[in-house]
């Protein structure tokens, strides 16, 4: 059964009989025009001037961005065939473009990383199957860490790309140092099975440490809280499990592949082994990465005591390979790759042989250059305060966000008009670089899009404007400077303000449109408001502060109907009669009385809504000629009346927006950094508002929050995650070497580090910011890893002969290749991250200035503090 209680079309509305009057029947059509339509409008929107409807996606945390957006990809065919025709459905704004373009900056800095580590390690070792080995440990370490790192819930985003990007030079560390103890022992005249198994016993508890010391450094990370923690836990994750797979497989997949690709690499070496036993085997001893026994070097030594009393070279040269000699057996490799090593050989060995009479130097002069070192290492830490300081730094990108605020009260078909114009004059302004322009003007509609779009917008005056730029890399900063000073200039008495376009600096902003935000909470709105106004104009004044905002307004227009209660008592009208007869005719029936009908034929349901047309409501006038009545509760059937007969309107200012903290209201005074450091501003600013606390209201407190309250958080909990690092080292150091003093002689390496960060950062003009500081962390487990090597061997020394400064000499000698190696891969495999376009690039600068000088502290200050710790408990008079 069906009856026609419901019309069935939207024009049987118009033929419902609402009253009778005699003989005539007064039907909806009479008094209204019923018709599918929409709601007052209270916002608007346009892609490049034209009008458009804009539908906002978001998704869960728990959701990949990728996956979102390709499910919108693949809708919109599909919303195209069932949508009325002419219309046109496009994706304006995809933030997995951003997520994107990262993913792909990571890979192809990864890439290059890669493929300059193994350039590195071919270059050093001369073989292509040695090469192809070791490179294979890094996708395999790789591959492992992104399933361990799946393991622990962590998805492929920026920041584990990142740390995986990071650990690229490092990673074949391990491996290098495996193949390279495999070559020793294969030129000793050792059998290849029997040279892979002594290669990995000699050296897996020094490769072990020094893994461990690299790993060790990322641990205080996991301590980090709020935005760092979130941030920098997956990077320290997929470094760690990186050089944990680096490990293992070196102890495994590398003795494998190498007792099958250098199957014919050890016969020369067999063969030749009784007529360059000598030779060969001091060279091996020289340029491996372990820890040779002490009756190796004992036989060694003896065999060469002779050779070395005659040089009258304190006994180094028993470590040297001559010259002539290297040259013939280098000349004995043909083609383009042995004409390469041979000549990089040549090289490597004279600047070997004078980097020992440069050592011999200094050891001479061992105390003076350790003064000299550590004061100038000292003098260069002053040099991080002459850094700027912030968060993240700011990349080029291909997109920027502006809010424009017009005067308080403009409608919003006039926001709309001006901002058609504002993008006209943007275009202007930026020839050529503009792709296209979305505004979106006035309130969103429905609570969830004014609850989840992060937005300054408080009624029909504002505008948020996405202006998407035709180069992904555009210098967003000078581009924004250009729009400031050419539309404050077209547009006066109208504010225009820029907020975060990129995805990280949303996230470190915590929604807000600003890095700074200074808040003023006070019971007394107006003196709260007042001071607000005076601290906003000193701030202003702040060198590099830029948009500079009040967010509350306390002086929107606003119309005062003031009922005159005696007159009500007389025509039976109160003020709520009033005030619901202005809501029904400004906003509708759809605030306090939703009716909704279903069409039978499309099955939508459509809410109905009755109002008085706008068209009817454009003067002050019209308002007092409101009708005023109570309407069918009315019992006793009084005469309707106008509004203008029961009220009188005056116009005053109002607050637009409330805000609330603590039940007190609450004033936000927004701060961006341009042309300057964040640190800088945010300095200034505190000195500001330190000045201005004496003015503030009876009550009122002064806070300052946002990004740079969070960065000074993340700023303490890195330099404590730095320092607790180093203890970490020490004491691991102290646990294998059982010993106190050698671990604290190793650890002197990282004065040079620190020095070097800080003359990295100086001469790129890159700010100090939680990337750098990570990259900090991380320069201490590898200059330490370098460190042990030097220390350790020369401790083995000590023991065999019992002479400190020949042992440091000795040290310095045999570790300068591994060292120079292992240093000389990870520098390379740094620099595409550092240069690149990346908010990880500060931490490639810091790694790659710390471990520079921490090498040459590695080669020169470590010998000669082990010298002077262990020389004065010596009774043996100096060897030179």
């Amino acid at each position: 059964m069906q009856t026609n209680a419901t019309p069935m079309q939207v024009d049987d509305f118009n033929n419902i009989p609402i009253k009778r009057v005699g003989n005539a029947t007064v039907y909806m059509r009479d008094v209204a025009d019923v018709r599918l339509g929409g709601p007052p409008q209270i916002n608007a929107v346009l892609v490049d001037g034209k009008q458009s409807v804009l539908i906002v996606v978001m998704k869960s945390g728990e959701a990949s961005t990728l996956d979102v957006v390709d499910g919108v990809r693949k809708a919109i065919p599909r919303i195209e065939e069932i949508a009325p025709p002419g219309v046109k459905v496009e994706l304006l704004n995809d933030a997995s473009v951003f997520v994107k373009d990262s993913i792909k900056d990571v890979l192809r800095e990864m890439a290059l990383a890669a493929a300059l580590t193994g350039l590195i390690v071919l270059l050093f070792l001369g073989s292509w199957r040695a090469t192809v080995i070791i490179a294979t440990s890094i996708p395999l370490s790789i591959l492992t860490a992104i399933i361990s790192l799946h393991w622990m819930g962590q998805t492929i985003n920026v920041m584990t790309l990142g740390g995986l990007a990071l650990a690229v030079g490092i990673l074949v560390d391990d491996a290098t140092v495996m193949i390279e103890n495999i070559d020793t022992h294969i030129e000793m005249g050792k059998p290849l099975e029997t040279a892979i198994i002594d290669a990995a016993n000699q050296i897996v508890i020094p490769t072990f440490v020094s893994t461990a010391c690299i790993i060790i450094v990322w641990l205080p990370l996991f301590e980090l809280t709020g935005v760092s923690g979130w941030l920098f836990t997956p990077m320290a994750e997929a470094v760690m499990f990186a050089m944990a797979a680096s490990f293992i497989l070196s102890r495994t997949l590398v003795p494998t592949m190498a007792k099958y690709l250098l199957v014919d690499h050890g016969a020369p070496h067999a063969a030749e082994s009784g007529r360059e036993e000598k030779d060969e085997t001091a060279s091996a001893l020289a340029g491996r990465r372990k820890f040779p026994t002490a009756a190796e070097i004992e036989a060694l030594a003896n065999r060469d005591a002779e050779r070395s009393a005659l040089a009258g070279d304190g006994g180094l040269s028993h470590f040297a390979v001559p010259l002539p000699e290297v040259d013939q057996r280098l000349h004995e490799r043909n083609g383009f790759l042995g004409r390469i090593q041979e000549g990089f050989e040549r090289g490597f060995q004279r600047m070997r042989e004078r980097y020992s009479e440069l050592l011999r130097k200094t050891l001479r002069n061992r105390r003076r250059f350790v003064a000299i070192f550590l004061a100038a290492a000292v003098a260069s830490v002053a040099l991080f305060f002459t850094n700027g300081q912030e968060f993240f730094p700011e990349i080029k990108s291909g997109t920027l966000q502006m809010h424009m605020r017009l005067p308080l009260g403009t409608r919003i078909e006039v926001t709309g008009r001006i901002a058609s114009l504002v993008s006209e004059d943007i275009e202007r302004l930026l020839p050529g670089q503009v792709e296209d322009i979305v505004s979106n003007c006035g309130l969103p509609v429905g609570p969830h899009n004014l609850a989840f779009i992060p937005t300054p917008t408080i009624g029909p005056q504002d505008c948020d404007m996405t202006i998407a730029l035709k180069d992904e890399v555009s210098p967003v900063w000078d581009f924004r400077g250009i729009l400031r000073k050419g539309l404050k200039e077209r547009y006066p008495g109208t504010e225009f303000t820029f907020q975060p376009a990129d995805l990280t600096a949303k996230i470190l902003n915590f929604g807000s449109p600003s890095p700074i935000d200074v808040q003023i909470n006070g019971g007394d709105s107006m003196d709260s408001y007042e001071f607000a106004r005076k601290l906003a104009s000193k701030i202003r004044k702040i060198n590099g502060a830029v948009d500079v905002v009040i967010q509350q307004t306390m002086r929107t227009p606003t119309l005062l109907v003031e009922g005159n209660r005696s007159l009500g008592l007389g025509i039976q009208l109160t003020e709520k009669d009033i005030a619901d007869n202005l809501l029904m005719t400004l906003s509708g029936s759809q605030q306090v009385d939703q009716v909704f009908w279903l069409d039978q034929k499309s099955g939508n349901s459509y809410q109905i809504n009755v109002y008085t047309p706008q068209y009817q409501l454009t003067k002050v006038q019209n308002l007092l000629t409101i009708p005023v009545d109570k309407g069918d509760l009315d019992p006793s059937g009084s005469k309707m009346q106008l509004l203008g007969s029961a009220a009188t309107l005056s116009v005053k200012g109002t607050p637009g927006v409330v805000s609330h903290a603590n039940i007190m209201p609450l004033f936000n005074i927004y701060v961006s950094a341009e042309t300057r450091d964040l640190g800088g501003v945010l300095s200034d600013v505190k000195k500001v508002s330190e000045e201005m606390e004496k003015e503030l209201p009876r009550g009122a407190a002064l806070e300052i929050h946002g990004q740079a309250e969070t960065m000074h958080a993340a700023y303490i909990e890195l330099i404590g995650g730095l320092l607790a690092s180093i203890v970490l080292i020490y004491l691991l150091i102290v646990v294998n070497f059982q010993s106190w003093l050698d671990p604290f002689i190793i650890i002197t390496a990282l004065p040079g580090a620190l020095a070097g960060i800080a003359w990295s950062l100086f001469m790129t003009h890159t700010n100090i910011s939680v990337p750098a500081l990570t990259g900090a962390i991380m320069c201490m487990g590898t200059a330490t890893a370098n460190s042990i090597l030097v220390v350790s061997y020369a401790r083995e020394r000590l023991e065999l002969h019992g002479d400190a400064l020949l042992a440091a000499l000795e040290a310095g000698y045999a570790r300068i290749r591994p060292v120079i190696m292992t240093a000389s891969a990870m520098i390379i495999g740094m620099l595409p991250m550092s240069m690149a376009n990346s908010q990880n690039a500060p931490l490639g600068r810091a790694v790659i200035g710390g471990l520079t000088v921490a090498t040459f502290a590695t080669l020169f200050f470590v010998p000669c503090v082990y010298a002077i710790v262990y020389h004065r408990n010596s009774n043996k008079p100096e060897s030179f």
